[in-house]
This record gives structure tokens, sequence and C-alpha cells, in this order.
């Protein structure tokens, strides 16, 4: 229960600060003079999805399998965000479609989730393998 309670206080933190983050590079037009935001926002992205996905699919430990369905989720969350943001885009701004862009956001998306597991499997689902790093 405690594991539980620690995640939704994490993906709510987490979610607030994407959320000011993107206001504020929308604003401020952050994502035009800051090359790399897009990227950390996609990682960020990443990572809260594969928070939300152990958080409504995961209550028990952290396995291989549960490992390939977050980051299959995640994968899937991300590639149906660019085809919105496509499809947005082709409509709004006429904009061209940048495959390098593309398949950087779901690297980034997918290197989140991986990231994300990492730190549940570590820091809150094996607390034993933390304290025998340490040592």
């Amino acid at each position: 229960m405690i594991i539980r309670k620690n995640i939704s206080a994490l993906l709510v933190s987490l979610a607030f600060f994407i959320f000011l983050a993107n206001l504020g590079a929308i604003k401020f037009h952050w994502y035009y003079s800051i090359h790399w935001l897009d990227m950390l926002m996609h990682f960020l992205g990443g990572f809260w999805v594969a928070i939300l996905a152990v958080f409504l699919f995961i209550p028990n430990k952290v396995s291989w399998q549960s490992v390939l369905k977050i980051v299959g989720f995640v994968l899937f969350i991300g590639i149906m965000w660019e085809f919105f943001e496509i499809s947005l885009n082709s409509v709004t701004v006429k904009d061209d479609f940048d495959m390098i862009d593309t398949l950087s956001d779901v690297f980034f998306d997918t290197f989140g989730a991986f990231v994300a597991v990492l730190y549940l499997y570590f820091f809150t689902y094996n607390k034993n393998s933390v304290s025998s790093v340490e040592k």
C-alpha cells in the first residue's frame, strides 16, 4: 500500500511539473529556442506514462514480463501521440512531416519508460537491491 501511495505522489508531482514546463515552453517559445527541450519533455512523458502503467496494471513486483508490457504500453502511447501531433500540425501550421523528429520523440518516450522501470525496480519495489548496491 505504501508503494502505491508513493507512486501516486510521484505521478501527481511529475504531471504537475510536466504541465508547468510545457506551459512555460509554449508561452516563451522554448521549444524553438532550446533545441533539446522537446527530447527532455518526451523523456519525462515516457517516464510518467510508464509509472502510470505500473500504478494501474502492476501492483506487485516488477518482472521482466511486466517490463515488456510497460515499455510496449509506452511505445503505443508515444506512437499514438505522434499520429496526433502529425495530424494537428498538418491541419493547423501546415508543417511538413519530419521523420527524424518523430523517431527521436518515440525513442525518448521509450527511454523514459526504461528509466522509470529501473527507478521503480531499484528504489521502490526492491529495497534490498538498493542496500546491496550501496555496500
